[in-house]
């Protein structure tokens, strides 16, 4: 109910000033600032893009300046929408962290017995460098207020989907180049 309250005290202070939000406000780290509306999970700063990005958890930001006037206070400002939003980031985040969690497991228990400096270059030059895409992709379709929530849900899934196949070509071109460096004379 305290969401609705700040809608609505969104919609009057729009009427007052039609061109900007003027309202800042927090509810369980879900935050609504002047020209955007951000949901996000923990105390994430989108701005930011350290070398870890990809490990981040999904955070939506949705730029009401981008949106035209009459779409601005529609379904994607309703509450029940902005916890739905939520709750797919928080899903999507766990489903992520899961699978790159497996993925490193696994990749440690095959590199196991390899040069763990060649390993980990091999991981950070290869891997990491696939992830920040496909954390971006994700990231990027989970923040497109064209899609419905069913649409992102869906895409994040396939994103993730491909991710885990596509990290049992990684492991097999990881062993393929250990054995070819390894067949190589000094």
């Amino acid at each position: 109910m305290q969401l609705q309250n700040i809608i609505g005290h969104i919609k009057k202070k729009k009427e007052e000033i039609p061109t900007q939000l003027d309202s800042f406000s927090s509810i369980q780290k879900n935050f609504l600032s002047y020209d955007m509306l951000i949901i996000r999970n923990e105390r994430i700063l989108s701005e930011q893009h350290d070398e870890n990005d990809w490990r981040n958890e999904f955070s939506v930001v949705i730029n009401l300046k981008n949106i035209p006037e009459e779409q601005q206070l529609g379904e994607q400002q309703e509450p029940e929408y902005i916890y739905e939003l939520n709750d797919l980031c928080k899903r999507a985040s766990e489903y992520w962290k899961n699978a790159i969690s497996d993925m490193e497991e696994e990749y440690k228990e095959l590199t196991k017995y390899m040069d763990q400096n060649w390993t980990k270059d091999m991981w950070n030059r290869e891997w990491v460098k696939y992830l920040r895409r496909v954390y971006g992709h994700i990231l990027s379709d989970i923040n497109d207020p064209s899609l419905t929530l069913v649409d992102k849900e869906y895409i994040v899934n396939i994103w993730i989907t491909w991710t885990r196949k596509d990290f049992r070509f990684f492991l097999e071109y990881t062993k393929e180049s250990w054995e070819d460096q390894d067949e190589i004379p000094n």
